[in-house]
């Protein structure tokens, strides 16, 4: 693969931050053809080559896709921990979109684990900060995983009152 042969030129030329890239896709390309095991040694790769570099960003990256493949083996409290760890280096870097990801990765997480509560906590946060960045995408990204965790709640009324909020920022987002 393409990746790889970069990755391994990367390598030769001790480019670290090129080769960290590299096997960050293809850590992507294992866990979307199932083979989680793959991408997690590619991601937690990733995660060392980009605290080598201080790329903070790339760092995050690593931790939420590391969060990704805990979740998707139903370790939650694996997850919430790299989530959490992702959430607290956006706020040490002052980083708010990543804070906001973040925030999303930790509410979902919270969602698959059924612990509602911390689910709509998160996604409350993240719906504040989007209204301070006035970052209308992640907005109603934000109404949407509320009404996913209002509707799990059982709190039918307030679950569509989130989803006509979502849709009234899609309308604003298309004229």
């Amino acid at each position: 693969s393409s990746d790889l042969r970069g990755a391994t030129l990367s390598r030769d030329l001790n480019e670290r931050h090129h080769e960290g890239s590299c096997v960050g896709n293809m850590g992507l390309a294992w866990q979307n053809l199932g083979d989680i095991d793959k991408a997690e040694e590619c991601f937690q790769e990733v995660l060392e080559i980009m605290r080598e570099e201080g790329d903070h960003v790339r760092e995050g990256f690593a931790l939420a896709s590391l969060g990704r493949v805990a979740v998707s083996r139903e370790d939650y409290a694996k997850a919430i921990e790299l989530h959490e760890e992702h959430l607290k280096l956006n706020l040490e870097h002052g980083d708010p979109k990543g804070e906001m990801l973040a925030l999303a990765l930790l509410g979902e997480t919270y969602l698959a684990a059924g612990q509602l509560k911390e689910s709509v906590d998160r996604f409350e946060r993240q719906l504040k900060l989007a209204k301070t960045l006035n970052d209308l995408p992640s907005e109603g990204n934000a109404l949407g995983n509320l009404g996913r965790a209002c509707r799990q709640l059982g709190e039918p009324d307030k679950a569509a009152e989130f989803f006509t909020r979502q849709i009234d920022v899609a309308h604003t987002l298309a004229d």
